[in-house]
């Protein structure tokens, strides 16, 4: 009985993430965030599949969420989707908004004061997630939506839109993962690929996401840890807190120093 608990708890979550799909699939994705480059990359295929996936957005009335700006393929699909009639969401650091070369938030704006603030918010907003080719920042942004559907802090389908084989390595290499025994077949299961963006938006509809069962019954809070998890080390004992010295101690804590001659501390110090 103990050892079919595990396996127990894994058929309630693969219900319970289908059930959700089931209800997304039904009345359709409201918003999508969408992870990308700041710049546009090497290939004419990557700004055309930006503005296909904007004008999909539009279409079908998905709100976009994405990084703010108008530069590279974050303002592509951003201006596609506004002009296709989609609601946008920029979320963009105080920083990057009042840099020039960055451009104007397309739609509406929030803006923050760090990264991770950016993220949460990201989260929040969004039904579901696409990366677009992009570079640290867009992995960086892919990876940690990827791992909080494994750990169960969210459970919304996740994507790559695969543009002439951009992601193909890195599809590889997350395959090469589940060979060394790093990840299960099944969680290397939330990172969905396709080849185009209708393709990737009809595969993230039906997309079930299932989180790791150790971690899924724990109530994780975006933004905090999981309340039911204490720090083993409190502020307050971070930094061990020293007794003054004694009136008879100098700075270095050796006896009688103080007021003494050179000689006679190297004396002391020589003991």
């Amino acid at each position: 009985a103990a050892a079919a608990e595990p396996r127990a708890r894994e058929e309630r979550l693969e219900r319970r993430s289908a059930t959700r799909a089931a209800a997304i699939g039904r009345r359709g994705m409201r918003s999508v965030c969408v992870f990308c480059g700041s710049a546009s990359g090497a290939r004419p295929e990557f700004a055309e599949a930006a503005e296909e996936l904007g004008r999909l957005l539009g279409e079908q009335g998905i709100r976009l969420v994405y990084g703010g700006g108008q530069v590279g393929l974050m303002g592509i699909v951003a201006r596609s989707a506004a002009e296709h009639g989609a609601p946008v969401l920029g979320i963009i650091p105080e920083v990057m908004a009042t840099e020039p070369a960055v451009g104007a938030t397309i739609g509406e704006c929030i803006v923050v004061k760090t990264m991770h603030e950016r993220k949460r918010l990201f989260e929040e907003h969004a039904e579901a997630f696409v990366a677009l080719p992009g570079g640290l920042g867009t992995l960086e942004e892919l990876f940690e939506v990827a791992c909080h559907a494994q750990l169960g802090v969210h459970r919304k389908p996740v994507g790559l839109l695969d543009v002439a084989g951009f992601y193909s390595p890195l599809l590889g290499f997350l395959d090469h993962t589940v060979r060394e025994g790093f990840v299960r077949a099944a969680h290397r299961g939330i990172v969905q690929a396709a080849a185009t963006p209708g393709e990737l938006l009809a595969r993230l509809r039906g997309a079930a996401p299932v989180a790791e069962p150790r971690f899924a019954p724990l109530k994780w809070a975006v933004g905090r840890q999981p309340s039911n998890l204490v720090d083993p080390f409190p502020e307050e004992q971070h930094v061990p807190t020293l007794p003054p010295p004694r009136e008879d101690e100098g700075a270095n804590g050796d006896q009688a120093t103080a007021g003494a001659t050179e000689e006679e501390q190297q004396q002391q110090q020589q003991r």
